[in-house]
Parts: C-alpha cells; sequence; structure tokens
C-alpha cells in the first residue's frame, strides 16, 4: 500500500485525516503542520508515495509548496484537499504538478478509490467541477459546436463519447465497463484525444471538455448511438 503524508496547518484535521488513511490500509502515514516539519521528521526516510496537502490561502503559495515537495520527493503524488471547489487553485495546481485536487466532503470510498487511482498514475479531481462550470458561465462553447470541433479533428463518434465520460471524471475502468471494452483499449482510445487535442495529459483533456460542456447528462438516445458503434469502432486505435 502507499504511504502518504499529510500536511495541514489545522491538527485536528491532519490528525482525523491520518487516523482515516491508517484505517484504510495505508502505511505508513506521517503528518505535519507543513513542509519544514515533515522533512525534519522524514530525514533520511523514504519520500512517501503521496502527499495530501490542504488548500492554501493564495494561489502563490499553494503552487510554491508543491514545486517544494516536488524537489524534495519528485516521485511522490501531490493531492490537495479543500473545502470548497476553487478554480484558480485548482489550475494553478495542476499546472505546478499536482495530480489531484479533492473536496473535503469526499466519501471515505471516494478517498481511497481516489487515492489508489493517483498511486496507479492517474490525475483525479471532483466531479461537482463539472456542473460548477457549466452554471458559472465558463463553458465555451455548447456541446454541439464541441462535437463539431471534435469531428473536424477526426475524433470518433466512440472517442468524443470517452472524452465525455472522462471529463465527467469517470474512470477508466467505467468507461470500459460502459463500452464492453478492455481498460487498455481505453487507455488508447484517451492517449489518442489527447494528441488530437494538443494536450499532454488526461486531466488537461478533461478540463477541455468540462470546459466545452462536455459534462453535461448523456441523453439516452445519444448513448444508444454512440454504444452502436462498438463493433464497428472497436478496431480503431
Amino acid at each position: 500500500m502507499a504511504s502518504v503524508a499529510v500536511l495541514a496547518p489545522s491538527a485536528l484535521f491532519r490528525a482525523g485525516l491520518g487516523a482515516l488513511l491508517r484505517a484504510l490500509g495505508f502505511v505508513p502515514v506521517e503528518e505535519a503542520a507543513d513542509l519544514t516539519e515533515l522533512q525534519r521528521r522524514e530525514s533520511g526516510a523514504p519520500r512517501p508515495d503521496i502527499v495530501l496537502v490542504s488548500l492554501l490561502p493564495s494561489v502563490e503559495a499553494l503552487t510554491a509548496l508543491i514545486r517544494e515537495i516536488r524537489d524534495w520527493a519528485p516521485h511522490a503524488r501531490i493531492v490537495i484537499i479543500a473545502s470548497a471547489l476553487d478554480g484558480p487553485a485548482l489550475s494553478a495546481g495542476f499546472a505546478a504538478g499536482a495530480a489531484g485536487y479533492l473536496l473535503e466532503n469526499i466519501s471515505r470510498d471516494g478517498l481511497e478509490y481516489s487515492l489508489r487511482l493517483v498511486s496507479a498514475g492517474e490525475n483525479v479531481f471532483p466531479s461537482e467541477l463539472a456542473s460548477t462550470l457549466s452554471t458559472s458561465g465558463s463553458v465555451l462553447s455548447g456541446s454541439i459546436g464541441a462535437r463539431d470541433e471534435l469531428r473536424n479533428l477526426h475524433a470518433t463518434e466512440r472517442e468524443i463519447y470517452i472524452l465525455r465520460c472522462v471529463a465527467s471524471g469517470e474512470s477508466n475502468k467505467l468507461i470500459a465497463k460502459k463500452l464492453d471494452i478492455s481498460e487498455a483499449e481505453v487507455r488508447t482510445h484517451i492517449k489518442r484525444i489527447q494528441r488530437i487535442l494538443g494536450v499532454s495529459n488526461r486531466t488537461q483533456a478533461a478540463l477541455w471538455g468540462v470546459a466545452r460542456g462536455l459534462a453535461a447528462p448523456f441523453a439516452d438516445a445519444t448513448q444508444g448511438a454512440e454504444k452502436g458503434g462498438t463493433a464497428r469502432e472497436r478496431t480503431r486505435t
């Protein structure tokens, strides 16, 4: 199981989160008020696999901390824990090298699953992101326009459907189950989507889709039409 460090100024918050992580089987779990304290305590010890960081008051402080953690533990996966969605902090955090952004109201099972995904190399962000962007006027264009844009980039209907799933925060496992294909095939499609969009990772592709309204609930008819192409498009990579 992955080792975890919790960085948070609140002693009560980090103690509670640390206890929960231990109960979930993550070992070892270290808690510290800041990186300096963690470095002092971890001197000579292996670096943690995952570092959970409480959202800081300013974007500048957050990005500086993430860069310091990456310098100290290059292989650690950094996840921001916040009480609410903060668009600038989320964007800046991922740009600085964070692998996840989770809300404090996440369920116990959701936390465990998210951290397992992070440990496996995936990036995670809250599903609430989609609805917040859609209702805050951040959508750049409607989903129909985005679909046309993707078709002009020679994306298949299957790839458009997968991007919608990714933008909605769905895992590769769930997408594979929906389409009755392997997770390896899903990863291949996502890599091609990233090339089409000119982005470097899954999170950037997801945010591209979210910003263009692709995370809206799917219509049953649309799902049926896109799933209907399974046999024909399965051979495409």
